[in-house]
Order: C-alpha cells, then structure tokens, then sequence
C-alpha cells in the first residue's frame, strides 16, 4: 500500500517491484494503472527497468532492438495491462483480475491510483471506504492474490524550518483513516532533490511480513532504477539473450484481454 507526494516516484516503486518479482519470482501481475497512460509509455518504463538503458539518445548508452525484444519477451504472459472501455468502479476491475487469474494464474495486480477509481457514494466517504478496502481483502484471500494499491495523501504541509515537505503517512491519505485500518503492509516513498529515494515501511500486519524501517536508494535517471548501496549496476541488463530468445512469429500483446 504505498502512499507519496505526486510525482515523488510511486508507481516507479511499485514498478520495479513488480519487474524484480517476475524477474526473481515468476511473477504474473495485471496492472489497472491509468496515472501511466498511454500503455506504450508504461511499456517502455518497465522495459528500461529490465534492460537497464534508456530510450533517449542524450544517454550514450541506448537501448538497441535487439533489447527491446528482450524487454518484450521477458514481460511476454507475466504482464498485462487492464483498459476498460467504459467501466472503471473497482467491482469491474477485479472481474477483469478474476479473469486474468482463471485463464492465466495471476499473482497480483496493481491499481494505481484509488483517486482514478469511479466512486459512487452511497454512503459516508469513511464508511464507503472501509467497504471496499475489505472486498478488496476478500477478493484477494478468496483468489490467493497480492494487491499493489497505490493511494495519494492529502495536502502535505511544508516544514517551517527546512521548507521541504513532510513525510506523507498512511493517516495522510485523502479520505479515510481506514487506508491504515484496513491494510495489510503500508509504506510511503518519499524523494529528494538529490534524486534519493526513502522508503518508509510504516505498517507490517505480522511479524513473519518483514519488519516497520527506512532503506535509502539512490534513483538513476536513464534506467529508472532504484539503487540501494550500489548492489545493483545501472548498465548491467537483468536478463540475458538466452533468456529472452523470441519464437518465430511470437510477439509481446498489449491488451491481449479484450477489455
């Protein structure tokens, strides 16, 4: 459950750990993610993240075609991209991730960002809230599933000495303390201007989940990597040739559901 100030790089985050879980893992993630439209662009975020390159021809170090194949092969059946036509309340999009997990076995899917959601109120805001972040726990234990949601604060208030902003928390999220209540593992991203990157795990629901902390890394500009203690070198591609040889006449699909 991430939250961050808007454009402090929280679907990068939640990006790249949904490149290093299919990469590590095997992981297969849908993704409902309209705050990285068009899906092309989402596409090619994820693929500097497993090539390591960029797109642009300021960096020396271009990603060539063979790469993007890579990239495209590497992602082939682990991702897929979730556009409804008309429909976008969140009982619409977990019929197209209960789909997605029949045909395909899913492991997680990311929704970025609840405010991108159609909320039809009937009810409080509080208590419209709390509902559905309870079906969304449902749905998840009832399908063996991970939910990446990604929730913007309120107004964050500047510090009076330093001038930066504060550092969001999970009470921060516009509309409800129920985004804390309810959720299972929360944290908060936070960048500087010195392209750090803070990640602030500030809820764990049980101990065996990992532990409440702070890592630092460092945010490269021309792969969109997060670098913790150099551990990870920027040019260095995260999958291989071999790896990702394409079949004859095999492509990556974009929207392959017809949504």
């Amino acid at each position: 459950f991430p939250v961050t100030i808007p454009g402090h790089g929280k679907s990068d985050f939640v990006d790249e750990m949904v490149i290093r879980l299919m990469l590590g893992h095997g992981w297969k993630t849908a993704f409902f993610s309209p705050e990285n439209k068009p899906t092309k662009l989402h596409f090619s975020k994820l693929a500097r993240k497993i090539i390591g390159k960029s797109w642009d021809s300021q960096y020396r170090n271009r990603m060539n075609d063979i790469e993007v194949k890579m990239a495209m092969k590497s992602m082939n059946e682990k991702i897929w991209f979730i556009k409804p036509e008309k429909d976008f309340t969140l009982e619409s999009i977990l019929d197209h991730i209960k789909n997605l997990k029949i045909r395909y076995g899913l492991d997680a899917f990311v929704i970025d960002a609840w405010n991108k959601l159609e909320h039809k109120y009937n009810q409080s805001e509080t208590k419209y809230i709390g509902e559905s972040l309870e079906k969304l726990s449902v749905f998840c234990e009832q399908y063996n599933l991970h939910c990446f949601l990604v929730a913007h604060p309120r107004k964050i208030n500047k510090d009076k000495q330093s001038g930066k902003y504060e550092i969001p928390n999970l009470y921060d999220i516009a509309g409800s303390s129920n985004f804390y209540n309810k959720t299972d593992n929360g944290i908060s991203v936070y960048r500087t201007a010195e392209n750090k990157t803070f990640v602030y795990v500030q809820k764990v629901k049980f101990s065996h989940w990992g532990t409440i902390g702070q890592s630092e890394y460092l945010y490269d500009l021309s792969s969109g990597r997060y670098i913790e203690d150099g551990t990870f070198h920027t040019a260095d591609s995260w999958v291989t040739i071999e790896q990702a040889t394409m079949e004859e006449n095999k492509e990556f699909l974009i929207d392959k559901e017809p949504f």
